[in-house]
């Protein structure tokens, strides 16, 4: 991935939020996406490694989630 993505957090009130990977192709167009869980034992976090560019970016207009970037050292 080149999104330069460390995680997203989900920062909504659900105990449990997912996006199946037929959601993310069908209604994101975001294709070979994995479903993507976030509840509490995950700490409502899923490490950017394992999210497609257009999955970042749709996370990145929701206001539910916070998607934190990876630091740069430069």
């Amino acid at each position: 991935m080149s999104h330069g993505v460390e995680a997203v957090k989900y920062i909504g009130i659900a105990t449990t939020r997912i996006i199946t990977a037929d959601q993310w192709r069908d209604q994101q167009g975001v294709r070979n996406q994995a479903d993507t869980v976030w509840d509490s034992s995950n700490g409502f976090t899923i490490l950017g490694a394992r999210l497609k560019d257009g999955a970042v970016q749709y996370l990145r207009d929701d206001p539910e989630f916070a998607v934190i970037d990876v630091e740069s050292t430069a």
